[in-house]
């Protein structure tokens, strides 16, 4: 039989080193994803942030899809109302925080005090200055003088008080909707890990402040992604141990209503106001901003 293989390349390489190569340079342009550790972290590598044992905040829903928006929709909001509500303390902040110092690059200074320079020098230098202030301003824009009031975590799915303003306005007036994508806000007084250990923990901290005389109280649990070992049955009968049997439950009309958001391997908890917490609609923000539905014209159809 005759040899049929084809001749290999004058350069010596193959279609398999070809290959190889091209697989080898995919992996140093970052084909596989790396893992970052705390301690990459402290040596300049920038970490997502993350919801911490005793953090509190914010929990939000938004329509599938519009994640990017409803955050931005978000900081709007609550920048506004922080400035509305906390006006005098973030002003305080700002006077602490030292301003960043900023360089301009600009003309040489011997150069114009000499009487005869020329006229085409002297738009130069102007022109180096006016890009240097741009430059200046746009490198204060890229680098703010404080941290942000407000950071989102993303987890794959006073904050009471400030909630309630913020639905409060809606409530008197609909028009002051600001958002397009956000559906409902959750106050998480305190947050933590989805165990047995990290649900008593949170309710210890949350749960001391309002149960002290008798009074009327529900559960209100939620729970996404996550079976054990918080599930339901577990989550209202740790709390309503701790409550004690001297607080009675009423799911209709209760003074105090506790919320428990559950969510893969992070809980948190919040006490709020019961009839606040109804007539509010739930902190639901797209059901209060709704347009109100004329019945007549429903029963007609």
């Amino acid at each position: 039989m005759s040899d049929n293989k084809r001749p290999a390349p004058a350069g010596g390489a193959t279609q398999g080193d070809k290959r190889a190569k091209h697989q080898n340079q995919k992996g140093k342009q970052g084909g596989k994803k790396q893992w970052r550790t705390p301690k990459q972290a402290r040596e300049g590598h920038t970490l997502p942030p993350a919801i911490e044992a005793g953090d509190s905040g914010i929990w939000a829903t938004c329509e599938l899809h519009k994640e990017a928006k409803c955050v931005g929709e978000l900081k709007d909001l609550f920048y506004r109302y922080a400035e509305e509500l906390y006006g005098e303390e973030l002003d305080k902040m700002r006077k602490q925080t030292p301003a960043t110092e900023s360089t301009a690059i600009v003309g040489d200074a011997e150069a114009a005090d000499e009487p005869q320079a020329s006229a085409a020098s002297k738009e130069d230098d102007l022109a180096m200055d006016i890009e240097a202030e741009i430059a200046a301003e746009v490198n204060d824009m890229r680098k703010p003088t404080t941290d942000p009031l407000f950071t989102n975590v993303k987890v794959e799915v006073q904050c009471v008080s400030f909630i309630r303003h913020i639905c409060a306005d809606l409530l008197a007036d609909p028009t002051k909707r600001r958002t397009r994508y956000l559906k409902r806000l959750t106050p998480m007084t305190m947050m933590g890990k989805a165990t047995e250990t990290g649900l008593d923990t949170i309710a210890k901290a949350v749960l001391a402040p309002h149960f002290h005389d008798e009074g009327v109280y529900a559960i209100r649990p939620s729970s996404r992604n996550h079976d054990k070992p918080l599930d339901r049955d577990y989550v209202i009968k740790t709390i309503a141990d701790m409550v004690g049997k001297k607080h009675t439950v009423d799911l209709n009309k209760p003074d105090l209503v506790i919320l428990v958001e559950v969510y893969t391997n992070v809980c948190g908890m919040s006490v709020v106001p019961g009839a606040d917490f109804e007539r509010m609609k739930r902190y639901n923000i797209a059901e209060i901003g709704a347009p109100p539905v004329d019945k007549s014209k429903k029963a007609e159809e």
